[in-house]
């Protein structure tokens, strides 16, 4: 990891949109712990079969963003992070076990890919609380291994809040599907990570979690049953 790898903290008494700014302009050793995951994996949440062409890629995080982000992946990343902040290992379960129900089948196998190399990133940190809890309830069968309830345990290990951790996974998420176009800018506007991340931090997961309308042929959600 560079010497020279930041960690950004909110600053007393600013703005709170130039906090966010802050916390979502990128980790480097965010970025460093997940080398393992972008050299290993496709997209994790855009069902493409390989890296897009840059006229692909905006499209893609549109169709991303507005159907599966914001009516589920979002939401369920709201509802871990604040069940692994409170301790909740049966909550933080229940967000893998709702996971499990409602992605697709090549989505859902990615996800479970990527938790699983996160998880063998992290198993030598110490103090793992309920990342630990989470990672022995997987490894004994009690509750499926997805990305995001990792993610979140393992954000909340390393002492980020919410907003961290969300744009974390969305810069997560542009890395892969934007590999192959390296001069190709983060989106902005209304898809961009920072209003992606402020939407979400003020958004009720409860009020975000619904069925997608309409998902395309890339992203054939499921209804919960």
């Amino acid at each position: 990891m560079s010497s020279l790898a930041s960690i950004t903290v909110l600053a007393i008494d600013r703005d709170e949109n130039l906090a966010l700014h802050d916390w979502a302009r990128g980790l480097d050793w965010v970025r460093w712990i997940l080398s393992d995951i972008r050299s290993h994996l496709p997209p994790l949440s855009t069902a493409t079969e390989s890296p897009l062409q840059e006229a692909d890629v905006l499209s893609a995080w549109d169709h991303f963003t507005s159907h599966l982000f914001l009516p589920l992946i979002g939401p369920s990343l709201k509802e871990a992070w604040h069940a692994a902040h409170s301790g909740l290992t049966r909550e933080l379960a229940n967000v893998a076990h709702d996971l499990d129900k409602r992605l697709p089948v090549i989505l859902r196998e990615r996800s479970t890919q990527a938790a699983d190399l996160l998880l063998r990133g992290t198993r030598h940190a110490v103090y793992q609380e309920v990342l630990g809890k989470h990672r022995a309830a997987i490894a004994e069968g009690r509750c499926p291994s997805h990305l995001i309830p990792v993610w979140a345990a393992a954000g909340v290990l390393f002492q980020l809040g919410f907003a961290n951790v969300c744009a974390e996974y969305l810069r997560l998420e542009w890395s892969m599907l934007s590999r192959l176009c390296l001069d190709l800018a983060e989106p902005s506007g209304p898809t961009s990570i920072v209003e992606l991340t402020q939407q979400l931090v003020h958004t009720s997961p409860h009020t975000l979690k619904m069925e997608p309308d309409a998902p395309g042929p890339d992203s054939d959600l499921r209804k919960q049953g």
